[in-house]
């Protein structure tokens, strides 16, 4: 099934409807279109008001890929969010002190690089999931879908919202992650299992960065970003343009290593949606864990005593000498 399909029991389009496509807003949503409402409203405000106008003005269409979305829209459903912004920063502080506190900063080190690696896989099966209109009506991860398929229709909502809020729409799976990992596997007394999982974290909020930035025209993206997307270890805008057109590959949002397994995957091994949504619960309730099972061995010799923080301390120290 390719993501960008509607359920199957939607009728196909007929010749009576021909007039109704000709009707249809553009889209996606040029740049230059992609606020609406009242200048003095919140971003978020406008982008809804923007989103129930062109639910209201585009004729239903079965068979279009945004039928669904736009459907639920039409129903009195809220696309973007207003995050809880508190919860956020809390977020934020309990991973850095996990970092700093983690055994030594060989190991973080590593836990960052292994991190990197595991979250472009998992943002990419969590994509796929999420960009599924069969999963629109799912309870917990439907309003999340309704979202990122609208990102879809307007595409340049993630560039004119502050990073804060696109860090903030992380908010409830970041709270499930922390809450499996330090709750039910002791990452609350085990500085090491801490330290892995709070790098993981990390690198989801810097791939919302990447995401993001991928979405930047060339003027306004941060430099910094650009030599790291040039030395492919951030997204691309081309790699991520991709994923705009069809909807059938292009999924990662990190760093896009992997792309090419992830796509060959989805369009010639694994056509059911439902296995790729067992996948993407299995790896948001034990990924993380089984990261660490992994990882605790080979970074047996960077168990040291002290801590990133004390590593810190010591270079400090020694440098004001």
């Amino acid at each position: 099934m390719c993501i960008g399909s509607v359920a199957a029991a939607i009728p196909p389009v007929t010749a009576a409807s021909a007039e109704a496509v000709a009707q249809r807003p553009s889209m996606p949503v040029p740049e230059s279109d992609a606020q609406d409402g009242d200048a003095s409203m919140d971003i978020v405000d406008r982008l809804n008001v923007q989103a129930k106008h062109l639910a209201a003005k585009t004729i239903g269409v079965p068979g279009d890929e945004h039928y669904a979305c736009l459907q639920m829209v039409k129903q009195g459903a809220t696309v973007f969010k207003h995050r809880i912004w508190p919860l956020m920063y809390i977020y934020w502080a309990y991973t850095v002190y996990g970092i700093l506190t983690g055994p030594s900063l060989a190991f973080a080190l590593g836990a960052f690089v292994l991190t990197y690696l595991y979250i472009d896989l998992y943002g990419a099966v969590l994509h796929i999931v999420l960009d599924n209109p069969n999963f629109l009506k799912l309870p917990l991860i439907g309003e999340a879908c309704l979202e990122f398929q609208f990102h879809h229709i307007i595409p340049h909502e993630i560039t004119v919202r502050e990073f804060r809020h696109i860090a903030a729409d992380l908010n409830g799976i970041i709270g499930l992650e922390y809450g499996v990992n330090l709750i039910l596997f002791n990452g609350l007394t085990d500085p090491a299992y801490r330290c892995v999982a709070c790098c993981a974290v990390l690198n989801a909020y810097l791939g919302q960065l990447a995401h993001r930035q991928a979405h930047m025209r060339p003027e306004k993206r941060d430099a910094v970003v650009a030599v790291l997307q040039d030395l492919g270890l951030m997204v691309t805008p081309d790699t991520h343009r991709r994923h705009h057109k069809t909807y059938d590959q292009g999924f990662p949002i990190l760093s896009g290593w992997s792309d090419a397994p992830v796509t060959f995957l989805y369009q010639y091994v694994v056509p059911s949606q439902w296995v790729w949504l067992a996948m993407f619960v299995l790896l948001t309730f034990g990924g993380i864990a089984g990261l660490i099972r992994l990882y605790l061995p080979l970074a047996a010799w960077a168990l040291e005593e002290g801590g990133l923080e004390g590593a810190i301390r010591g270079w400090a120290k020694s440098s004001m000498l």
